[in-house]
Formats: structure tokens, sequence, C-alpha cells
């Protein structure tokens, strides 16, 4: 498994790294980065609220990164506004982003004589890179990855064990994508001609932006003429099916198990939690959210809160989801007044139903 490598920093390296101040400054070096619970006497955490604040009472850690000083006596301190975000950058400083190192290309692989493998590039047993392929620099191809003829991977990409990309699919810098994806096989649609079905034929491709992060399992389905598009920095996770003819992103999210069906446009920052759905030609606009679970059968407007099936305002599907919860004892009141109001009819001689 993935770990840090060894380093060793003072508390103003950490401060500088992460854009914090040193309010509490300790002697020793950090040479960990560690849970509240499982920090040892040389350990740097991270208090990102309250309770947060009140474990630190119980914690060894040398030092935290917290966003104000109510931290034990005798712990490093470092501020920040956002400390957990402080954190992170402080683990990517020090080599936590895990990528595969480079091994050159195995004597397993079979590598088609006219791909172009560019420097410190690697191609991992049992892969299989097609004909006219680029491979950019610093690439990593693992283990049973497929990529087929006329694909371009640029600079520094990652693609994880037994991912297949289809052929003539182009994936930008430094982006990521994980084990088992499947990128550019071909869109689910069909025509009925009398009693058979004809298959609609995908002449398109795929286009992944540079710094994205495609989760495993997950499929990109290329287009039918033109382009299905992941830009810029958006992050799809596992189990995910973007349909041909989609736009994401940029800097969208796709949470696990999204389904986007044909010509949906997700928008910048906007962000779908898991299992929601989108349904042909559909929009999520810039900045929206959608909530698990819901289903979009038209247009999110941008910077919307929708949620529920078919999805309506946040507020009103939280309102109706507690309303819901009352519908047994709202019969038995209506029910009891219905009959209280015969009573009264019959009292007053009037027909009633």
């Amino acid at each position: 498994m993935p770990r840090l490598p060894r380093f060793e920093v003072t508390l103003r390296d950490v401060a500088r790294i992460t854009g914090g101040t040193v309010a509490r400054d300790r002697e020793g070096l950090i040479t960990g980065v560690a849970s509240m619970a499982g920090a040892g006497a040389s350990d740097l955490t991270f208090a990102a609220d309250d309770a947060h604040l009140a474990a630190l009472a119980t914690s060894r850690a040398a030092a935290v990164i917290a966003e104000r000083d109510q931290v034990p006596a005798g712990m490093g301190l470092v501020l920040h506004p956002h400390p957990y975000l402080a954190l992170v950058r402080f683990v990517d400083a020090v080599g936590g982003v895990w990528r595969p190192a480079g091994q050159g290309v195995s004597d397993l692989a079979k590598v088609a004589p006219d791909a172009r493998i560019g420097e410190d590039a690697s191609i991992g047993p049992f892969a299989a890179v097609g004909v006219g392929v680029h491979v950019g620099a610093r690439a990593r191809v693992g283990a049973g990855v497929i990529v087929g003829d006329g694909c371009v991977l640029a600079e520094d990409v990652v693609l994880h064990p037994r991912v297949v990309l289809y052929p003539d699919c182009q994936v930008g810098a430094r982006t990521v994508i994980h084990a088992g994806a499947v990128i550019g096989a071909d869109g689910f649609g069909y025509l009925r001609d009398g009693d058979r079905m004809v298959k609609i034929p995908r002449i398109g491709r795929v286009v992944i932006e540079e710094d994205v992060e495609i989760g495993p399992n997950t499929c990109v389905d290329r287009a039918t003429f033109d382009e299905t598009v992941i830009r810029r920095g958006s992050k799809i996770d596992n189990l995910v099916q973007v349909g041909h003819n989609c736009q994401v992103g940029p800097d969208a999210v796709l949470c696990a198990q999204v389904g986007l069906s044909g010509r949906v446009t997700v928008g910048r920052g906007a962000t779908m939690a898991g299992q929601s759905g989108v349904a042909d030609g559909g929009t999520v606009g810039e900045g929206a959210t959608v909530a698990g679970g819901s289903g979009i059968f038209s247009r999110v407007g941008p910077g919307e809160v929708v949620g529920g099936y078919p999805a309506i305002p946040h507020r009103e599907f939280v309102r109706g989801a507690a309303a819901l919860r009352r519908l047994p004892e709202l019969r038995r009141e209506v029910a009891d007044a219905l009959r209280r109001l015969r009573q009264v009819e019959r009292a007053l001689g009037w027909s009633g139903r």
C-alpha cells in the first residue's frame, strides 16, 4: 500500500508549505502525518471543527493544523483558515500523491512499431499499445491496459491496471484513470426498423482534458459524430456512466453511480451526488448541486440545489420528505376530523354526504 516517503521538517516548514502561521512552535522534527487517534510523538494532524479540537485532548500528536488556538498546551500549532486543505497541501508537497514508478517498456507489453513513447514513460506487462498511439513524457500505462489505435496520452497521464481506451481517445496532461475504467466504447443507442433493432453507429471520440481523475469501473462512451468531453479538473468517482455526446465540467464532480444519458451537459463546478441521474439531453447548470438519488428530466439552473425524483428545489424536497413521515398521523387526524364533522352535520339536520 502506498505510504509517505520519509521526510523531516520543522513546524515552520509546515507553515511555509501550507500558507499557515506558526502560533506555537515546538522543538524536534515532524516526520509523519496521521489521524488524531493514530498520531505519534512526531506526527502532524489537523482539527477542522469543534469535535476535532475536543479530541485533541487525548491525542499524542506533536503538532496540529487548526483554525484557532484551542489546542492542548505543549502541542505545536499552525493556524490556517482551512485546516484539512492545508494538510492535503502538505501531504502533496512531501510526496503523498502516489503515482507508479517508471519502469520503461516491459518485455511482456505489445507496442505497435509506429507508436511514439515519450521520455521516461512506462508501459507495464501485458499492456497493448495500438497503431499510431502517442504516449507522452512520464506517462504511466499499467499492467493489462489496452490503448487503442490513434489514442493520444499527454505528459504525466496515469492509466492504472486494466484500463481500456478504445481507438481515437485523447487524454490530457496529469489525468489519472483508475483500474477497470472503459473510455470510448459505443454509446447505447438503437432504432427500430420494423420488428428489429438497428444499431446507431458511433463514429465520434472521447476527449478528456487535463487534471481529470476517473474512478475504477467508470465508463465514458464515445460520441455519435463529434466528441464526448470531460473538461479540465473534473473528478469522477467509481461506477459512473457518462453517455455519448456528454459535456462535463470543467471542475465538475460526479459521485459514485451517477448516470448521464446521451447529450447531457454538466456545467462548470456542478456536483452530482451518488446515484443521481440525468435523462437524455438534460442540463445541470454551472455550480448546481444535485442530491443523491435524484432524477433530472430536463434542466437544473445555475447554482440551484435540487433533490428528489423527479428533482425539485432541495428545500421543498426536504419539507416533503418530512411531511411524508407524518402521513400516517395526518391520515388519522383527517379521519377524526371527518368523523366529528359528520356528527355535527347530523346534529344540525344537514343531509351531508
